[in-house]
């Protein structure tokens, strides 16, 4: 008999916490919590196919149907990632026969068109950090399975001409103009003479290139071009997904790759400040030489970050993207 009630207790507390799942927001944090990410300071901004702030609710992209201009903000699914159970709200309606605000999923939207992101949502309430794209031939690609190991997780692809703009001027996406600790996750496929990200004012730059024509990534920032301590051998990582670090400190300068320190470690170099411009990812402010290759998230936090507040960040996306 108290096995009986034992069992009966089990089921009835198990149906209540799938029911307390079904009633909660669908773009809610339901990943484990060895996934989420503990941010040591609010990040400038920070852009990702998976939600990576358990308080924001908004969604992941804006996204465009090639084939009848539709467009839709998607939200992440029940296990905080963009896939094909994601909802699309409509935000225009195109020449398709949808309404504004109707709710659909992403596989249903996506319909077999090819699906153009315009824009990157921040994620924090703080306005004006959304990376944006309106014009039609510079849109780069969602694909859902072509990140990590297994290429079954979502990401953004960047086929040389692509690119999107954050509208806004450096002094506020970094500290004094100077300081900055970005960190992605990427597959780079063809080397090339390009900007992945950054902007640069006549010789100042606060950008790199992965990969450069000749395997290597270069990183300047916060000072003239080109100065000593600025590149490291990349030729290994074509075609490979992983997970990139770039620090500028007053003085000195960091690039890492997977955890593991680059040739770039605390290179002694000093800065120079700068103010106005603004931010490219897949390109740089004043070059119309872009990437080529995939991303899946995208953070900038205003600092030169601890190596162990580094190291956090880096194994948590390393985990998650499967890197």
């Amino acid at each position: 008999m108290i096995r009986f009630y034992l069992f009966i207790a089990i089921l009835i507390f198990a149906n209540s916490i799938g029911n307390a799942q079904g009633v909660l927001p669908i773009n809610r944090y339901y990943l484990n919590q060895d996934f989420t990410i503990n941010h040591p300071v609010p990040f400038s901004f920070g852009y990702s196919l998976r939600l990576i702030d358990s308080d924001y609710e908004g969604p992941s992209i804006r996204a465009r149907r090639a084939t009848d201009n539709a467009e839709g903000d998607v939200y992440f699914n029940r296990i905080g990632l963009v896939g094909n159970q994601s909802i699309v709200t409509i935000t225009s309606v195109g020449s398709s026969s949808y309404t504004i605000g109707q709710r659909v999923t992403l596989r249903d939207f996506i319909d077999a068109s090819v699906i153009h992101v315009t824009i990157w949502y921040n994620q924090t309430t703080v306005v004006g950090f959304d990376a944006v794209q309106e014009s039609v031939g510079n849109q780069p690609v969602l694909e859902l399975n072509t990140a990590g190991r297994n290429n079954n997780m979502p990401a953004i692809r960047f086929r040389g001409n692509d690119y999107l703009r954050i509208i806004k001027p450096v002094e506020e996406v970094l500290n004094d103009g100077i300081n900055g600790s970005f960190m992605l996750t990427l597959k780079t496929t063809r080397n090339k003479a390009h900007f992945t990200f950054g902007t640069f004012y006549r010789t100042w730059r606060w950008a790199f290139h992965i990969n450069w024509t000749n395997g290597f990534v270069f990183f300047d920032a916060a000072e003239r071009c080109c100065a000593r301590y600025r590149s490291y051998d990349n030729r290994n990582s074509l075609n490979v997904w992983k997970q990139y670090t770039f620090v500028r400190g007053t003085n000195y300068k960091t690039a890492r790759v997977n955890t593991s320190s680059t040739a770039l470690n605390n290179s002694p170099l000093p800065s120079t400040p700068q103010t106005g411009g603004e931010f490219h990812i897949g390109g740089a402010w004043g070059s119309r030489a872009r990437f080529e290759g995939f991303m899946s998230e995208v953070i900038m936090y205003p600092t030169d970050l601890s190596v162990a507040d580094l190291e956090i960040i880096e194994r948590n996306q390393i985990r998650f993207w499967r890197l």
